[in-house]
């Protein structure tokens, strides 16, 4: 806990992917290095050509899935997101981390309620 601003649950989504990674095959799609049992480059297909369909694959779809279903989620039940507007606002509420143009569109209230609705209407129906 010594930095909240970071520490965001993301960790923990991390490692629940990296988990579901170990069954997946990601040696045949993202190694560096050919497969030593192939005699040819050109014999081979290309590595991403190759799907793969597996519980492991559901699974870390599942995953991907379930994290923006949730901010979807919550994102419908925030005040700031559905009755104030002032989401995008208080996302550039951090001046150590935001970039100038942030720091900018900090004091533009009704620019970010705009960008704001603009964020909710490109998510899916409000």
């Amino acid at each position: 806990m010594r930095n909240p601003m970071v520490l965001h649950g993301g960790d923990e989504w991390s490692r629940v992917l990296l988990f579901f990674a170990m069954f997946l095959p990601l040696d045949r799609a993202w190694a560096i290095r050919r497969s030593p049992s192939a005699p040819d480059a050109e014999d081979q297909v290309h590595p991403t050509r190759r799907g793969v369909l597996s519980a492991a694959t559901f699974a870390h779809w599942a995953v991907v899935t379930t994290l923006y279903l949730r901010n979807w989620v919550s994102k419908r039940q925030g005040i700031c997101w559905n009755e104030q507007y002032c989401a995008v606002q208080n996302g550039f509420g951090a001046a150590d981390l935001a970039s100038p143009i942030g720091l900018w569109l900090r004091d533009m209230p009704t620019v970010c309620m705009y960008l704001t609705i603009g964020t909710m209407a490109m998510e899916g129906p409000m």
